[in-house]
């Protein structure tokens, strides 16, 4: 489905992540791109573009440096977002 590794930067936020893993000469999407898409009613087509842009589920996203994504964090740390577990998510997916 995807993969789930998150990198913090070395200061310890996260302020990028990698939406692309290479394993054994294929790519595959983070976790978050895969549950993203399904989430939103797509299939899991992704195409990455010169400037560099990657495209999935209808959108258009700008990388960063090094092919990442940048994550534009809004609010109190632990109060802004609904934390969910990856069991409850992989519950939800497959029920």
């Amino acid at each position: 489905m995807g993969c789930i590794t998150v990198e913090p930067d070395p200061d310890g936020p996260v302020r990028t992540v990698a939406p692309l893993f290479w394993f054994r000469n294929n790519l595959y999407p983070a976790f978050r791109l895969a549950v993203g898409a399904l989430a939103l009613g797509h299939k899991l087509d992704l195409v990455v573009e010169p400037g560099p842009l990657l495209e999935f589920a209808g959108r258009k996203v700008p990388l960063v440096e090094q092919g990442r994504l940048l994550v534009r964090w809004y609010g109190p740390t632990y109060t802004t977002y609904r934390h969910y577990s990856v069991w409850k998510v992989f519950n939800w997916l497959f029920s």
